[in-house]
């Protein structure tokens, strides 16, 4: 799972700083880069995002996003 965090985390915040656009899901006819033929079968771990983060809106509502539990995911598992 660690290389698949990493992945994400590379992605996501390759270009234009870290984003999350690619934990986005489809919608109403648009396709998301999750959903792209490119990320649908290599891209991977985004349940244990969606996890940490409901566990943390369980906790504190609205304070930790998306972009930061990825960053620390993806870094907490190579220490």
């Amino acid at each position: 799972m660690a290389a698949a965090l990493l992945r994400l985390q590379f992605y996501d915040c390759f270009i234009k700083g870290c984003h999350v656009s690619l934990l986005l899901g489809n919608s109403r006819g648009i396709v998301s880069e999750k959903g792209s033929n490119s990320n649908r079968n290599s891209a991977r771990g985004f349940d244990v995002i969606d996890d940490i983060k409901s566990v943390l809106e369980k906790e504190c509502p609205q304070t930790v996003s998306c972009a930061d539990i990825l960053a620390l995911a993806a870094g907490t598992l190579f220490w």
